[in-house]
């Protein structure tokens, strides 16, 4: 799934599944990731995002 956002708290790594190329989302990042990622927390804080999607997206 295709993600957009603003990191407000924690540390994100996020990992291409196909090429393995992984970056790191720190509070103040904005961020889009395409499909075909794996995430992880870096760190022992909470990781807390702000997501935005197009109006027919949210419920």
């Amino acid at each position: 799934m295709h993600h957009t956002g603003y990191c407000i708290g924690g540390r994100l790594v996020v990992r291409m599944v196909g090429s393995g190329v992984e970056t790191r989302i720190v509070p103040g990042d904005f961020f889009e990731i395409p499909p075909g990622h794996d995430a992880y927390v870096d760190g022992n804080d909470r990781v807390e995002l702000i997501l935005l999607a197009p109006p027919e997206h949210q419920h």
